[in-house]
């Protein structure tokens, strides 16, 4: 004999009724209680739509997407007893901390942009017929105070004017007291080694390398300058 299904559906509907009626009538009442905090999820809300939805996490989403939060928090946030060991083992007496960092970044990219502009020139130039071009690879011995050709423009550019100054000073063996000795020393020994580098790497290439020997002057041939020729 057939299952009766239209009245097992019936009873089905009968019992989801009821549980509905249940949560709607629990619902209310916490509203007129909590009529203060409107809007915000009371425990009987989120069992009552995690029923009919059919999601098991739903009454648990509010504590658990404050859970994920705090843990996200605390995998991305330095933990307290790490700054203190970072505050301890600082050097308040290290008053180079900032021009260090600086002379450092400044150099690095005025030392890769006088290198990687070369190719684009070199191709210009030969394009329009001509057969050297001049490149300033180090400041002026006179730049400074904010003025100078376009290397120091470049140190000026991701420091300040005491910071590129104080390169200036460092690359013609001038004294200065900005930067610590020892960063001094870094500083030298990398612009030495790039620029024999880029000096080593245009002979290989083929092309003939000298430098300017002229009067001092923004625009002139002077001991910054490194002529390029084809």
């Amino acid at each position: 004999m057939a299952p009766d299904l239209g009245f097992r559906y019936s009873l089905e509907s009968d019992t989801k009724h009821a549980r509905h009626s249940a949560c709607r009538k629990a619902h209310n009442g916490r509203r007129a209680t909590h009529a203060t905090t409107r809007g915000a999820r009371t425990p009987g809300m989120a069992k009552c739509a995690a029923w009919h939805s059919g999601w098991p996490g739903a009454g648990a989403s509010r504590d658990g997407t404050e859970g994920r939060e705090r843990q996200m928090a605390e995998n991305t946030m330095i933990d307290a007893s790490e700054a203190r060991r970072l505050t301890e083992a600082a050097d308040p007496n290290r008053e180079y901390a900032e021009a260090d960092t600086l002379a450092q970044s400044a150099l690095s990219w005025a030392l890769r942009n006088a290198e990687g502009r070369t190719d684009t020139r070199v191709r210009t130039y030969a394009q329009h017929g001509h057969t050297h071009l001049s490149l300033k690879f180090a400041p002026g011995s006179g730049d400074g105070r904010g003025n100078g050709n376009s290397f120091y423009n470049d140190l000026l550019g991701n420091s300040n004017v005491a910071v590129a100054d104080a390169i200036c000073d460092i690359i013609y063996g001038r004294d200065q007291q900005l930067i610590s000795p020892l960063q001094s020393k870094r500083l030298l020994n990398t612009y030495s080694t790039r620029l024999a580098r880029f000096v080593r790497t245009l002979g290989r290439l083929g092309y003939e390398v000298t430098t300017g020997s002229e009067q001092y002057g923004n625009a002139n041939l002077d001991d910054s300058t490194i002529i390029v020729s084809w």
